[in-house]
């Protein structure tokens, strides 16, 4: 994984971008239990993909400190795992 890129919408949706050999986009939705958490919960929105994970962020609000995920593709019957770490 070389660079992961989010963007978290204010209507709760969310797209990712999970670059490496290949980039795999996701559209997914957000949530976080509450204000103060700095984990927030990931669910995908995409027909052809199931799953989700969550993204940790960094003291700052701003940043992402980490992401795990787990997305099963219903038409290569492959699962993408993700546990990224950020410098």
């Amino acid at each position: 994984m070389h660079a992961v890129v989010i963007k978290l919408l204010e209507d709760g949706k969310a797209e990712l971008n999970l670059i490496s050999d290949i980039t795999i986009f996701i559209a997914a939705t957000w949530s976080r239990t509450d204000s103060a958490s700095r984990t927030i919960e990931l669910a995908t929105t995409d027909t052809k993909m199931e799953g989700g994970g969550h993204l940790l962020l960094r003291d700052d609000g701003k940043s992402i400190a980490g992401l795990k995920l787990e997305v099963f593709n219903r038409i290569s019957g492959k699962t993408v795992t993700v546990d990224f770490v950020a410098k």
